[in-house]
Parts: structure tokens; C-alpha cells; sequence
């Protein structure tokens, strides 16, 4: 995480790739809060494709579900289900959370 901190401080291209392995960093240590912040800050300050914005949105989504929070989290799934129906497993993901 160090390391990926000095990256961040390069090129505003360098900046999204790696918050985002940042994000998976601690989305892969179970701390899924700090992994959504930094999604979050991707989302606000950077430009991103649309394949890049539904794996940050996805991410976030997944935060959200490994954080106990079923509603927003669904949200996201269906944010990015409405963007691309095949993305990932999103459609078992909404269907997953819609039956709890």
C-alpha cells in the first residue's frame, strides 16, 4: 500500500490504476469501507470508460454487500445491470439480494 501511494502521486492515469489495486488491497483484507472510499474518490475525480465504470461501480457494490448493507448495494448492481445486462454476474447478484 505504500508503494501503490507514491504511485498515486504520478500521472492522473497512474493515479486511477493504482487506487484502484489499492481498493482490491483492502477489499482482499476485509476492510471494505476504505476499499469503497477510494472507489468512490475514482468515480469523482477521474475519467472513466464505461467498462471502468462498471467495475468501480460493481466494486462498490460489492463493498456495500460485504458490509451488510443489502439496499445500496443492490442499487449499484442494478445501476450497472442497466448499463450492461451481461456485465460479470450481476443479474445473480440483483436476483441474489432481491430474495433476502
Amino acid at each position: 500500500i505504500n508503494m501503490l501511494n507514491k504511485v498515486l502521486r504520478l500521472s492522473s492515469e497512474s493515479f486511477k490504476e493504482a487506487s484502484y489495486l489499492k481498493a482490491r488491497c483492502f477489499f482482499n483484507i476485509e476492510q471494505f469501507k476504505q476499499a469503497r472510499v477510494i472507489l468512490e474518490s475514482i468515480v469523482e475525480s477521474c475519467v472513466l470508460d464505461d467498462e471502468e465504470l462498471n467495475e468501480m461501480m460493481y466494486a462498490q457494490a460489492e463493498c456495500y454487500e460485504n458490509e451488510g448493507e443489502s439496499k445500496k448495494a443492490l442499487r449499484f448492481y442494478k445501476e450497472v445491470f442497466k448499463r450492461n445486462k451481461s456485465y460479470r454476474l450481476v443479474r445473480m447478484k440483483i436476483d441474489s439480494l432481491e430474495s433476502l
